[in-house]
């Protein structure tokens, strides 16, 4: 007996709408949880915890890799990573750009004995800023007394970081 499967195949189809390949199926599966992976990776880049930084945006680069290997990404996934994307590049850059943040030096009460010592610095997938603390920047003028610390930073797929100490 020579039964042709694709004529099998063709028969459950008709009979039976949700039988599938299964080559289909587990190529919409790993789409769906490649992209699931990239977007909770995305949203963790952005909450302020550094290890949890640098961890998710090695989920990050992961399942785009193995996303783009596979090659199941849909097109309709696209505008929403492609938002996620420059959401966790914003939330990285933003605080450190535009924070205009500054200790008036009268409530220090030192006078004109005070020094500002600051340290910037920009981190890639949560690495990189390491060297940006309050140590670096009373180091780098000669604090004796630190008297004020200003430590804004910003989290995601690229972030940045600006420490300001105040002292004598």
């Amino acid at each position: 007996m020579n039964v042709d499967k694709k004529k099998i195949f063709s028969l459950l189809s008709s009979v039976s709408p949700t039988v599938q390949r299964c080559g289909e199926c587990g190529a919409q599966a790993r789409s769906r949880i490649y992209f699931y992976l990239l977007v909770v990776s995305l949203i963790a880049t952005m909450l302020p915890h550094p290890l949890l930084n640098i961890l998710s945006s090695l989920a990050v680069l992961i399942s785009v890799a193995a996303w783009a290997i596979a090659s199941v990404m849909r097109r309709s996934q696209w505008p929403v990573v492609a938002l996620l994307v420059a959401a966790s590049i914003t939330s990285g850059c933003a605080g450190p750009i535009f924070d205009k943040t500054a200790v008036p030096l009268d409530l220090l009460g030192a006078g004109d004995q005070v020094k500002l010592g600051t340290v910037e610095g920009v981190g890639v997938f949560g690495l990189g800023l390491d060297q940006v603390t309050a140590e670096h920047a009373i180091e780098k003028v000669g604090i004796k007394k630190p008297i004020a610390m200003l430590n804004v930073r910003g989290y995601g797929l690229i972030s940045m970081a600006k420490v300001q100490v105040y002292g004598e």
